[in-house]
């Protein structure tokens, strides 16, 4: 209760304070650029997703992978649809060339979540939250 007026006497000394003190102070707050704040806001909305990726098999990852790319040259370059297959194919032959298991869906993983920070969010959720029955988190 204490913490609660030492906060009201805070508010009521700042709304007090003269125009000019208050337009000095306004000058040292540095407010984060509008594109990081949708940046933000974006991962805030595929979370979710993001924790899916870490228990989808690697085959479902190619899986998805796949859709989600289709679906970025779908939205940001119409005119070279006919190559997203062959791109895809690019990645699955260099994560295919890691060794290890965990290695190759931590590269798989890598480039979805580049195209998930892309991709409008209701998309990628709708994209990879479509295999999450098979799997619990």
């Amino acid at each position: 209760m204490k913490n609660m007026s030492n906060n009201n006497r805070l508010i009521d000394l700042i709304d007090n304070l003269p125009n000019d003190i208050l337009l000095k102070c306004a000058n040292y707050i540095c407010l984060p650029p509008s594109s990081l704040l949708k940046e933000i806001e974006h991962y805030g909305n595929i979370k979710k997703s993001l924790k899916y990726l870490k228990i989808y098999d690697i085959n479902t990852l190619y899986i998805i992978h796949y859709k989600l790319l289709k679906k970025w040259y779908y939205i940001y370059a119409k005119n070279m649809i006919n190559e997203f297959e062959g791109e895809h194919e690019a990645v699955i032959t260099l994560v295919s060339s890691y060794n290890l298991k965990n290695e190759m869906e931590k590269e798989i993983i890598y480039f979805i979540k580049k195209l998930m920070m892309i991709i409008p969010s209701n998309i990628v959720n709708n994209i990879v939250m479509r295999y999450k029955y098979n799997h619990t988190l």
